[in-house]
């Protein structure tokens, strides 16, 4: 189903839920990051985490929405926080 989205940093977690007018994927980052965005520190530990629906192009006449649960990371070295995908 991934391939459907062409989202190389995005995979989906179930099938997508499908009707008349609308698809639904449910996705998440393919990994976590490696290093912090600020100091480039690599002890990172998750912080908190929300789902976001994320409206997109659509796909064959249909209303794409995708449902991306965000993670939110902290660096144990600066202390910055940021979110992945």
């Amino acid at each position: 189903m991934s391939d459907l989205l062409s989202l190389p940093d995005i995979k989906t977690i179930e099938p997508p839920q499908e009707n008349e007018t609308d698809m639904m994927f449910k996705v998440e980052a393919v990994g976590p990051p490696e290093r912090c965005p600020e100091c480039g520190f690599d002890k990172l530990y998750k912080h908190s985490s929300r789902n976001q629906l994320i409206m997109d192009l659509p796909i064959r006449l249909k209303r794409v929405g995708l449902q991306l649960n965000r993670r939110r990371y902290k660096c144990r070295e600066c202390g910055s926080t940021f979110w992945n995908a």
